[in-house]
């Protein structure tokens, strides 16, 4: 189940990862002349010894967009680890075949549009923000029940003003 409560924690673990990994952003200039909201910013750091990955969109949608799309979401997947600490391959793998899921699932322009995500030793986050966090909900609490295994959770917050990609945003220095 999902909760209402902002996950403030969240965005400022995602912060620090974006300060580490600020320095390895890239964005090619076909991609931003393709669709101006579709461009993915990689970056590409380290934290504790571990390697971080940060994506997020380079820029804030229009004012339209945004009051239709009130509702963030914020999925998290926590890796399990090896007696050694580390994420194992089958453990990543899956996770990614969660990131195809969910953009199968939950990836519409009408209904949610994945802004921000990160991934580090720890876990990995989605960040969608939703027209309807029941419909974003309903289909998550599908994905968990046919997929019983899977080690997600999911919070989900009004956000009208996009706080949350604007933290990252007001975050990221080149």
């Amino acid at each position: 189940m999902g909760t209402s409560s902002c996950s403030t924690g969240f965005l400022l673990g995602i912060c620090a990862a974006i300060t580490l990994a600020a320095g390895a952003a890239t964005a090619s200039a076909a991609e931003k002349a393709h669709k101006p909201y579709a461009v993915w910013v990689v970056g590409e750091g380290e934290k504790n010894g571990h390697p971080v990955t940060v994506r997020w969109r380079d820029t804030m949608p229009d004012v339209d967009y945004k009051a239709a799309h009130p509702w963030c979401v914020e999925i998290t997947w926590r890796f399990g680890h090896d007696a050694k600490g580390n994420v194992s391959r089958e453990e990543t793998e899956r996770a990614a075949d969660l990131d195809t899921m969910l953009d199968q699932e939950i990836e519409n322009p009408e209904a949610a549009t994945e802004v921000a995500g990160f991934s580090d030793n720890e876990h990995r986050v989605w960040i969608y923000y939703a027209n309807d966090r029941y419909k974003i909900e309903a289909a998550l609490d599908t994905i968990k029940r046919d997929e019983a295994s899977l080690p997600i959770s999911y919070e989900t917050h009004e956000d009208k003003d996009w706080q949350g990609l604007q933290l990252v945003l007001g975050t990221v220095k080149e």
